[in-house]
């Protein structure tokens, strides 16, 4: 499990890092307005993957931690009502008389 969150966080995180040496490089360069939108939306992209870590170290627990998803399918479980009647006991009934 900590083998794949690491994998998991590898991914997510390289990209800003090299976004973050990028813009260093990039500090003292005349950008058009184009270039900016375009690194606007990539980083947009790269802040979105860093989110998707979060998402996928739940993903990783539900799928190797047994006991994270017992209790995860315990807490959400719909459970059916049931009804355990008396057995051997009598049900006394009440009449209601209605006047009118």
């Amino acid at each position: 499990m900590l083998f794949t969150q690491s994998v998991l966080a590898v991914i997510n995180y390289v990209p800003y890092g090299i976004y973050i040496l990028y813009a260093l490089f990039t500090d003292g360069w005349i950008k058009s307005t184009l270039r900016i939108a375009w690194e606007d939306l990539i980083i947009g992209f790269i802040r979105l993957s860093s989110y998707l870590f979060a998402a996928g170290t739940f993903y990783v627990s539900i799928v190797w931690n047994r006991n994270f998803r017992r209790e995860f399918l315990k807490t959400f479980a719909i459970r059916k009502a049931r009804v355990h009647p008396r057995h051997g006991k009598d049900i006394g009934l009440t009449t209601i008389n209605v006047i009118s």
